[in-house]
Parts: C-alpha cells; structure tokens; sequence
C-alpha cells in the first residue's frame, strides 16, 4: 500500500507583503494563503528565534490545522490604491507650488485673489510674473514645474 503525501501548502506569516507571492503561488495552482496573527504570537513562544526555526513552526502550525486564514486584497486593488495615492501626492505637489508662488509674489506687492482655481491657476498668474522681468527668471520654472504637475 502507498501512501500519497497531502497537497503541498504555502502559509505567509507575514503581513505585509502578501499581496503578489501569495497571487504568484496560487496562480500555480497550489492552495496558499495567509494566516492570522495568532500564528505570529505561538511563533514568538520559540526559545531559539531563527528563520529555519519560523519556518518549522509555521510548517507544524499548518500540518495541525491551527490558524486562521485572513483576507489579501487583490492586486487590482493595490493598484487603484496605489493610483489615487499618487494623484492625490501630485495634487498636493500642485497646491505646494501654488502658494509657494503666492508667498513670493506676495513679497513684491502682488496679490492673488483668495480663490483661484487650480485650472485658472496659470492664466491669472502667468501674465503677473511676466510683468516683473526680474522675477520671470526665478518665478517661470515653479509655474512651469506647477503646470505640469497639473497636466498629470
């Protein structure tokens, strides 16, 4: 009589990277999944703390069925999350520069009205910074750097 060996498994004690081996490993085919904390806590138990102890602890820990298996976001949602927290980083880039330019127009006597949207932004203040030649050179490359962000 031959004895078949159970289906390998992969468990990750690691949470913060389990986004794409756990999708990698599963798209193999083979079952994986990530486990709860708990496993985290009987592992910190282990007197000699070494990664080939870990990782036979997390091996006894699977063989006997005594965790408890998480939720992963998928990596589409990564990717939007990962996409509006950059829009929003250039966003705050964009208003950075803006009142980086109020305050140093400011200094020469020239005022912006309080609200100035961020798409009228250049044509209210492209022609004032123009008017002062001996600002243009200094203002022009943080208006031009702003417009682009704002193209983004």
């Amino acid at each position: 009589m031959i004895l078949s060996s159970p289906p390998p498994q992969f468990g990750r004690g690691s949470p913060e990277h389990f986004g794409w081996p756990l999708s990698s490993i599963a798209s193999g085919g083979f079952p994986a999944f990530p486990v709860a904390r708990q496993v985290a806590a009987s592992l910190a138990a282990i007197r000699n703390k070494t990664d080939r102890n870990d990782a036979h602890g997390l091996a006894q820990t699977l063989r006997t069925g005594w965790y408890r298996t998480v939720h992963v976001k998928s990596l589409e949602s990564h990717q939007v999350r990962a996409l509006l927290s950059s829009r929003k980083m250039i966003l705050t880039k964009c208003i950075d520069l803006e009142n980086e330019l109020r305050g140093l127009l400011k200094v020469f006597g020239v005022r912006l009205p309080p609200r100035v949207g961020h798409g009228g932004f250049d044509e209210r203040v492209r022609p004032k910074v123009l008017a002062l030649p001996e600002l243009a050179k200094c203002l022009l490359p943080l208006l031009d750097a702003r417009s682009t962000l704002y193209r983004t």
